[in-house]
């Protein structure tokens, strides 16, 4: 049985349809996420998530599915990038309070999308032409203090089990 990882609150506001990424080509074997699309026809589908650990997918991508229902196939990209953000467990919880809530006022601020899964692993959606560099500011001052470390999911291909 595989750890499914899932998004309880997905940001795509017409999605209707779930499948699973196999995360075992990104070093994370016995795990899959569950992805939220939507069908966008000739078999295929538009991420309508933003993918946590699921590496070279992003918000508004294209895929393909297998037969059993896994996405397989990387089909057309939507150009949004995909800022992982996981933040340090602390003992003093206002530590983490406060790196949170800078993250989280930057997010508002520049009008970006994100999701979070579980308080420490933040997934953030920058659209193409997005100015980034004010909340990677702010990211970078946390990792530079050890509360945060930072990548983008673009930064390794979008890959399946075959």
């Amino acid at each position: 049985m595989k750890v499914c990882i899932v998004h309880e609150e997905p940001v795509g506001q017409d999605r209707n349809h779930l499948a699973h990424a196999d995360l075992a080509p990104f070093g994370l074997d016995g795990y899959v996420e569950q992805l939220w699309l939507k069908p966008i026809g000739d078999e295929a589908f538009s991420v309508s998530c933003i993918p946590f650990r699921t590496y070279g997918l992003a918000l508004g991508d294209q895929v393909r599915l297998s037969i059993n229902g896994e996405v397989c196939e990387l089909v057309g990209r939507s150009l949004h990038r995909v800022l992982r953000v996981f933040l340090m467990p602390d003992p003093i919880p206002e530590r983490l309070m406060e790196t949170t809530d800078s993250i989280r006022a930057e997010i508002r601020s520049a009008g970006l999308l994100s999701e979070w899964s579980s308080d420490h692993h933040l997934a953030v959606d920058v659209p193409p032409g997005m100015n980034a560099w004010p909340l990677l500011k702010v990211t970078h001052r946390e990792v530079t203090m050890r509360h945060a470390l930072t990548e983008w999911a673009d930064m390794v291909p979008f890959s399946a089990r075959q």
